[in-house]
């Protein structure tokens, strides 16, 4: 929290796919700049409600529904609940929130916590170790 708001990172992560549910289930025609997809979130209960309930009624369905419908079996990953509840708050809420770049870094799997901090520390706010990445 900053200032009372959510902190809400960014990333330059970017995936089309991603943006299909803000269309389909919010109308947004244009996203959030850059991508709301990094490792953690804060998600707040009561606009989560509103989220499903504004799938909903758009839909017609449960909201849990609603999702499965969307979902492409020939696309790997096409649905991301970062992208859709960041770009909700972004475009429905941008009073409740403040957006910081994620200053992540991939790593190989290597060292302690300790080195990490002192080799990546005064550069970015995380380090990953993804399988994909080694």
């Amino acid at each position: 929290m900053e200032g009372g708001k959510y902190t809400f990172y960014f990333s330059n992560e970017y995936n089309q796919p991603y943006f299909v549910p803000c269309q389909k289930f919010l109308g947004l025609k244009k996203r959030f700049r850059f991508s709301f997809v990094t490792h953690s979130m804060f998600f707040d209960s009561k606009h989560l409600q509103e989220l499903r309930g504004r799938i909903e009624a758009k839909t017609g369905k449960p909201w849990q529904e609603s999702i499965l419908d969307i979902l492409d079996p020939d696309e790997a990953s096409c649905f991301s609940e970062y992208e859709l509840y960041g770009n909700f708050m972004a475009y429905f809420h941008p009073d409740r929130i403040v957006t910081r770049y994620w200053h992540n870094h991939s790593v190989p799997r290597e060292g302690d916590l300790d080195s990490l901090v002192a080799r990546y520390g005064h550069k970015f706010n995380s380090v990953s170790m993804h399988d994909f990445s080694n």
